[in-house]
Formats: structure tokens, sequence, C-alpha cells
């Protein structure tokens, strides 16, 4: 996300764009040399809010995902999760205003926390006793 927080173009579109006057060719050159400030409180806080509320959807899809998966089934809640995230891939792709971005980072949030929550215990229950520690090291470094 960072880097696509660092786009002009993506940041007229949600509306955090940097204060009137600094050049969008060489923004941070210019910033160093001149000491200018690049936003107003305003943006900063919008910018980090657009990322934040992702995690808000992970927690919500974690807590989801348990039940989820202990009613219906492991795989069942790794489908939702998947179609979650792909979801609010879809949706964040077409955002065009701020309010758009929140509720897909939220929607995709909630399919990567459903997928994080399911995936460890499915894979720790399917494994070999032999292989079980080296299969999770694997999964958590990837």
């Amino acid at each position: 996300m960072s880097q696509v927080n660092l786009n002009p173009h993506y940041q007229e579109l949600m509306g955090i764009a940097p204060i009137e006057g600094i050049a969008y060719s060489s923004l941070f050159q210019s910033v160093q040399e001149n000491n200018l400030c690049i936003g107003n409180q305003r943006n900063v806080a919008a910018l980090g809010g657009i990322v934040a509320v992702y995690y808000g959807g992970t927690l919500i899809g974690a807590l989801v995902a348990g039940s989820l998966a202990d009613r219906c089934g492991r795989i069942k809640a790794v489908v939702f999760g998947s179609l979650w995230a792909l979801l609010g891939a879809v949706l964040q792709a077409s955002a065009y205003n701020i309010t758009w971005m929140c509720c897909a980072r939220v929607i995709a949030g909630v399919g990567v926390g459903a997928i994080d929550c399911v995936i460890p215990v499915w894979s720790a229950e399917v494994s070999s006793h032999s292989a079980r520690g080296a299969f999770l090291a694997i999964e958590f470094f990837m």
C-alpha cells in the first residue's frame, strides 16, 4: 500500500493530495530541500485511516472464521475468506473515493483475517506429526 499512497493520481482521487504549490514531479526532493509539509493533518489522518481500517477487517474476519470453521468445516471457511479477499481486492481496484476505498479495505481485511485464522489450524490438522513443525514454520515464513 505504501507505493500506492505516493501516487499523485491516487492522492487526488482519495482527497488526500498534498497542499497546493508543491509540484508532483520530484516531490520528495523539493520537500527535503525546502522543508515543506506534504499535507495537512486531515490528509495525513485520512491516509492513516485508509491503511488502518484493513486491520479492523482482519479482526472481524478472524473472529467470524473461527466459529464458521468449527460449524461448517475448514475448507468452507477458507473458501469464505478467499471470496471476501477477492471481493475486497476488486473493490479496492475500482475505488473512486475515500469511502469506497475504506469499505473495500475492510472487506479485504475480513477475507485475509479469515484465511490467517483458519489455514494454520487446518494445516496442523492435516499434516503428519513428524512434519507438522516444519510445515507450520514454512507457512508462517511465507
